[in-house]
């Protein structure tokens, strides 16, 4: 159990669930890479999803805003598309090492590293 604070001066305690296996980290990051900052959502970080996206609009914006009419639109939304590549990498590296961390602690759900693949005998 964990103790939370309440709004008085005493503490009452917080039942936790059981904790959930990590999504997958091919999901996340087909996520990440269809809706920039749904990567970190479904990692069980909101507020960094949030931010991914309220960044990738604003740096896309101000490079549009400061750049000549004359250049690429990919050049013009340069700002924009940088943080929408970092919040893809971003994804895929906190889903692998949350998937590498349950399967640490969870050794049951993953194979032992010492065993042997399928059709071979003892020679």
């Amino acid at each position: 159990m964990k103790r939370v604070r309440g709004g008085s001066k005493q503490q009452r305690k917080v039942k936790l669930g059981p904790l959930r296996k990590p999504r997958s980290v091919r999901f996340v990051t087909v996520a990440a890479f269809l809706l920039p900052g749904s990567g970190q959502v479904l990692n069980g970080n909101a507020m960094r999803g949030i931010t991914m996206q309220f960044c990738m609009i604003l740096f896309g914006y101000l490079t549009l805003q400061l750049t000549e009419p004359g250049i690429s639109i990919v050049g013009r939304l340069a700002g924009g598309l940088l943080v929408y590549v970092f919040s893809i990498v971003d994804a895929n590296g906190i889903a692998k090492r949350r998937n590498n961390a349950w399967a640490r602690m969870n050794p049951v759900d993953s194979p032992p590293s010492h065993a042997r693949p399928q059709g071979q005998g003892n020679a």
